[in-house]
């Protein structure tokens, strides 16, 4: 369903910022926003220090802004009056940044052309670590999941009205052929797909493997993505001896392709906001078997939308790849309730009648007292 802006809503001007465009969920959802909201009579431009992720073919349609070292303390200061004069008389009437590493960059265009700024969280900060918004201009803090909207109100400086819950949205796969799993006629793929950090538990993925070709082959394993881990994780599977079984993909533009090539998909992560590509997964009637982490729990119910187990624990998640390969038929219903779900309760739509609602709400509420700004239920301007 389309936003209802109501009689004499006039369009918006949204400017999206992020640090870098990554292979990662997050920079996914980013992109399908600058994609569908002129649906929603809303301008978007997205502002980033490195597009080069972004498919060329995906590029044409969007206005793209792209300034490198914009996050140096100094030189930063000096591209962000390029920045301002590439934006033209028509400044945006909002900032929605999309990582918390782009919030030192948010936090100065905001001060430089004194507009307000919603902020799209979908992890959980480190031990010890703190946002730093600005106590005028951020509007909003957004978060994934209720798991995540429970961690950030635990941090001193943010106040529990501030933050909204926008799930994820993802495009309804429906109108796609289906693609068998669990062919017996094929060997089965055991697949991962994310950034190659340490959070995301990846080496537990490969220990996995190497337990259940022990016990059982043909099996193929597959990880899509890139990240710093990516050279200690190909040398572990050479460690583990099973290099000729594991395919690691690297350069890529989504993860489409990867997914469909997947007969399960695993998202073995130590913590989790949500988990925006194994809801890809799902909405293609993949299988998932996943770690009982943060907002996974509000997604996966055990043994009837998907797995769960333990995080760190690589038995675990062989023992329960090997149950689906040897009961398919379950792993399938499985996978067809996730499907279902994931189409019924992720819908794209949603998530933008969403956010255009919270920005028009947002920008209301700066222009209705510019003098005298209301964060957190105090009066900061």
């Amino acid at each position: 369903m389309r936003y209802n802006s109501g009689m004499g809503a006039k369009r918006i001007d949204i400017l999206l910022v992020t640090d870098k465009f990554t292979l990662r969920g997050s920079s996914q959802q980013m992109l399908h926003l600058a994609e569908r909201l002129p649906e929603y009579d809303v301008r978007v431009r997205l502002l980033s220090m490195d597009n080069s992720h972004i498919d060329p073919y995906r590029r044409r349609g969007l206005e793209l802004l792209e300034y490198p070292l914009l996050d140096r303390p100094i030189i930063g200061r000096m591209i962000l009056e390029s920045v301002v004069y590439d934006l033209g008389e028509k400044l945006p009437d909002l900032i929605h940044v999309h990582s918390r590493f782009g919030l030192q960059i948010c936090n100065m265009l905001a001060r430089r052309i004194e507009r307000p700024y919603v902020l799209n969280i979908h992890d959980y900060l480190p031990p010890g670590k703190q946002l730093k918004i600005d106590p005028v201009w951020c509007g909003k803090v957004i978060a994934i999941s209720d798991s995540v909207k429970s961690h950030l109100v635990t941090l001193p400086n943010i106040h529990l009205d501030q933050v909204q819950v926008i799930t994820s949205g993802i495009p309804n796969k429906s109108n796609h052929p289906a693609i068998e799993v669990l062919n017996p006629g094929h060997t089965p793929v055991i697949g991962t797909a994310g950034p190659l950090e340490h959070q995301k538990g990846i080496k537990f993925f490969l220990g996995a493997a190497q337990k259940v070709l022990a016990r059982m082959k043909p099996v193929e394993f597959l990880i899509a993505g890139s990240g710093p881990e990516e050279k200690a994780l190909r040398q572990l599977a050479i460690e583990l001896g099973i290099a000729s079984s594991v395919t690691f993909v690297p350069n890529l533009y989504d993860f489409q392709k990867s997914l469909a090539a997947m007969d399960i998909f695993c998202l073995p992560s130590l913590q989790q906001g949500l988990g925006t590509i194994m809801l890809e997964a799902m909405a293609m009637g993949r299988p998932v078997i996943a770690s009982r982490v943060g907002g996974v729990f509000s997604v996966v119910e055990d043994r009837i939308s998907g797995r769960l187990v333990p995080p760190s624990n690589s038995e675990a998640l062989a023992d329960v790849i090997i149950e689906m390969l040897q009961h398919p038929q379950e792993a399938i219903a499985q996978g067809k309730t996730a499907q279902q779900m994931v189409q019924e309760k992720f819908r794209m739509e949603e998530m933008l009648d969403e956010t255009v609602d919270l920005y028009r709400k947002v920008i209301r509420a700066y222009q209705k007292t510019p003098e005298l700004v209301a964060v957190g239920g105090k009066k900061l301007r």
